[in-house]
């Protein structure tokens, strides 16, 4: 690297989809015309174009493939009067982070038996390349809450209080919303079951002997 001052890059978004495209934009602080414009992902070159007197903002449109997750960054040449060329530092690289298919988040049950009355926290964990606009918990397939999404967060909780109904398979998911607020699901998470076991009977065995008292007494009266 050269002893000129580094440009700075900007993407026009940091994740994309195949098909998508992202502008690339390099800025340049340089007292002498910069004589070309490079354009580089993990360091090597992917585009150039020629400098032009008072321009300070260079563009690169790039079309995304399933290829184009790497890191961005720019830089610039400068030709002296001798023919002699120097090249500036890069600028600090930029992330593009490419989506295909969103993976399935993975869910943690506090409890797998519970009480009606009783809390159980859903903790599930989001694992994407992209922050997750909402994520939702689900029971048998329908969604009972949601929340936010939060950049840099990995897990969300719900704490579901127990009632009679809560019986059931546990899942979660997230969605992502891009730019053109193009909304995409996730897969859901493998399920968790969660049982309320109902109250214990008074009565084990059959014989008679071991029938419930009112219900001895009933029998008595019936002549048993």
């Amino acid at each position: 690297p050269g002893a000129l001052p580094a440009p700075i890059l900007y993407l026009s978004r940091t994740f994309a989809w195949p098909g998508d495209s992202v502008r690339l934009t390099c800025s340049v602080f340089s007292r002498t015309l910069a004589t070309r414009i490079v354009f580089c992902k993990d360091g090597e070159e992917v585009s150039s174009q020629k400098g032009l007197v008072g321009k300070l903002t260079y563009n690169y449109d790039h079309v995304v493939s399933r290829y184009s997750s790497g890191n961005y960054s720019c830089g610039y040449k400068i030709k002296d009067s001798d023919n002699r060329m120097t090249r500036s530092q890069l600028s600090p690289a930029k992330q593009l982070s490419i989506i295909s298919a969103l993976l399935a988040p993975t869910l943690h049950l506090s409890q797998t038996s519970a009480q009606p009355g009783d809390s159980v926290q859903l903790q599930c964990s989001v694992f994407s390349v992209a922050p997750a606009t909402r994520v939702v918990f689900y029971k048998d397939g329908e969604e009972i809450s949601s929340q936010t999404g939060s950049e840099k967060k990995v897990t969300y909780g719900y704490d579901h209080v127990v009632s009679r109904g809560s019986s059931g398979n546990y899942s979660c998911g997230y969605e992502i919303k891009d730019s053109d607020s193009r909304m995409t699901k996730s897969q859901l998470s493998p399920t968790q079951h969660l049982s309320i076991p109902g109250k214990a009977s008074m009565c084990v065995h059959v014989p008679v002997s071991q029938i419930c008292p009112a219900q001895q007494l009933s029998m008595r009266g019936w002549g048993w």
